[in-house]
């Protein structure tokens, strides 16, 4: 009994330890995507490109294993708004990523790479059709980013910029992600 005791206080011991290590961080941006389908090409196409919109949105808890490494486990987001007259069509894609960011030693340089799952919805409304919903299989693929955070060894909030790929393979096609972001992180 003596030694599971033990080992239940050190198990505890070492996660207060990771939590008292973590950090957050959480942004908005833009980017562009490449589809890899072709049917959502053509849905795009019928849609004049005079009126659009891409947002991005993420979040993560950052867990610290070393000074320049952390474990990162987060959300990504990213809406694709066209539209004009009554016809539109809006693209959401999302998923949750595992990842590691590494700070190289320049400053507040940071390098990343995150396995991620997610899936897109489509929302679509063409005259003469009814509004229809659609949404893509899951697929899992992988994001590379790059930043630099301003904050760099510093404690409390501080702004970070961020640029992103990620390359959601979905079925037979794959989906190309490019975003840039202001971030928020807390130390």
């Amino acid at each position: 009994m003596k030694k599971i005791t033990i080992i239940l206080c050190f198990l505890l011991i070492m996660v207060s330890k990771s939590f008292s290590a973590t950090s957050f961080e959480f942004g908005i941006g833009s980017g562009f995507v490449f589809y890899g389908d072709e049917k959502t090409k053509d849905l795009i196409s019928l849609v004049d490109d005079t009126n659009q919109i891409i947002l991005s949105g993420s979040g993560s808890f950052l867990f610290s294993v070393a000074p320049s490494v952390k474990f990162a486990l987060g959300v990504d987001s990213l809406f694709d708004a066209h539209w004009h007259g009554g016809n539109y069509i809006y693209l959401w894609d999302y998923c949750g990523f595992l990842g590691v960011r590494v700070y190289p030693g320049f400053a507040g340089l940071i390098c990343g790479v995150n396995y991620c799952l997610g899936r897109r919805t489509d929302f679509y409304n063409f005259k003469n059709a009814e509004e229809d919903v659609n949404s893509t299989k899951f697929g899992n693929g992988f994001s590379f980013n790059l930043g630099y955070d301003f904050g760099f060894e510093r404690k409390g909030w501080a702004p970070l910029i961020s640029a992103g790929w990620r390359r959601m393979p979905r079925g037979g096609s794959s989906d190309n992600i490019i975003s840039v972001s202001v971030k928020v992180s807390s130390k």
